[in-house]
């Protein structure tokens, strides 16, 4: 994707407050205007303190937050992946993500999906906070999670 273009593709938007709502919807994909932005949770590389957080540093720093039940983090050895977590009697499992809100441009979403392998390494969808936000995350790709030992923690930074 170029950074020219004056659309940034992002998937059925997470927008925040003052998003434009002139935006389209094609196919299940939004169109996030360059001027608009949207919530995106972040948990392991890109937190405050990690390596990846340049990507982030210009960005606005909503606060520290957690998933709804369901998701479950893996350790990838220098990163950490997010995953569904396999439901339980058809009720989501009691793990939860550990992480970081921000509220990011179009321009900072391309740059973190380019560094997250959007779509084939990690895929950016929305899911569910546990305070019920809708906001955008990355999920690791079945593919990649095979064999990857659980945080049972849920939290990077306490792994």
């Amino acid at each position: 994707m170029s950074v020219q273009s004056t659309h940034a593709t992002a998937e059925d938007p997470a927008r925040s407050r003052g998003a434009s709502e002139g935006s389209s919807t094609v196919g299940g994909l939004g169109v996030l205007r360059v001027s608009e932005t949207r919530l995106l949770f972040v948990y392991g590389t890109l937190m405050r303190g990690e390596r990846n957080h340049p990507y982030l540093e210009d960005a606005e720093f909503l606060g520290e937050v957690a998933t709804s039940p369901g998701f479950r983090l893996l350790d990838l050895d220098s990163y950490p992946g997010m995953v569904k977590a396999p439901e339980r009697d058809g009720r989501p499992a009691p793990d939860t993500v550990q992480g970081e809100l921000y509220r990011v441009t179009a321009q900072q979403l391309e740059a973190t999906d380019e560094l997250e392998g959007h779509p084939h390494h990690f895929w950016r969808t929305n899911i569910e906070l546990v305070d019920r936000r809708r906001v955008a995350a990355y999920l690791l790709t079945a593919s990649h999670a095979r064999g990857a030992p659980r945080i049972v923690s849920g939290d990077w930074r306490h792994r």
